[in-house]
């Protein structure tokens, strides 16, 4: 992400709802630039150094927000990624390399303060990044119907973030900065 606080930040939805589009334009054009693509492909296409967070729809077809998720992360640009889904939270949120999960409908106030949180983020290093990632998949996951906290994946995601927790810990107690320099 664009660390520079002289510019206006960009979001960029990808979207294949035209209506869903337009609305989440609307609702963050007052204070972000924003840019829109229909599909994975075009917004992969629209993708660049100035982009700051991606607001990905999960379900479309070719090119489906997971994949677009793995291509932007391959990619040479670092946005935060930001899954918004009609479908609940799964454990296969864990598989997608996204900051944050939302699911549809999203209220204003989710959307913006969603943007606003991936954009603190960019000025923390990757542990806690990863961390804060990690932990704003638990909330979606907790909060959906399908929150099944026995599963492998689950689990396997709760000793990670035990993990990166003592990591954390660890650079608190030794003075190591949680902030990218």
């Amino acid at each position: 992400m664009t660390e520079s606080v002289d510019r206006v930040q960009k979001v960029l939805i990808i979207d294949d709802n035209d209506d869903l589009r337009e609305l989440q334009k609307l609702l963050l054009k007052p204070t972000y630039s924003v840019e829109t693509a229909e599909c994975g492909m075009s917004g992969l296409e629209t993708l660049d150094h100035s982009t700051d967070v991606v607001l990905l729809d999960r379900n479309m077809p070719g090119l489906s927000g997971t994949e677009t998720a793995v291509a932007i992360r391959e990619s040479e640009y670092n946005p935060a990624v930001a899954i918004v889904s009609a479908n609940p939270a799964d454990t296969d949120i864990f598989k997608i390399p996204c900051d944050a999960y939302l699911e549809k409908p999203v209220k204003q106030p989710d959307l913006i303060s969603t943007v606003e949180e991936l954009l603190s983020r960019a000025l923390h290093d990757s542990t806690l990044r990863e961390f804060l990632a990690l932990e704003s998949k638990h909330r979606a996951l907790r909060k959906s119907t399908f929150g099944n906290c026995h599963t492998d994946e689950f689990k396997e995601s709760v000793r990670k973030l035990k993990s990166l927790e003592k990591q954390l810990a660890g650079n608190a107690v030794t003075g190591n900065s949680a902030v990218s320099d």
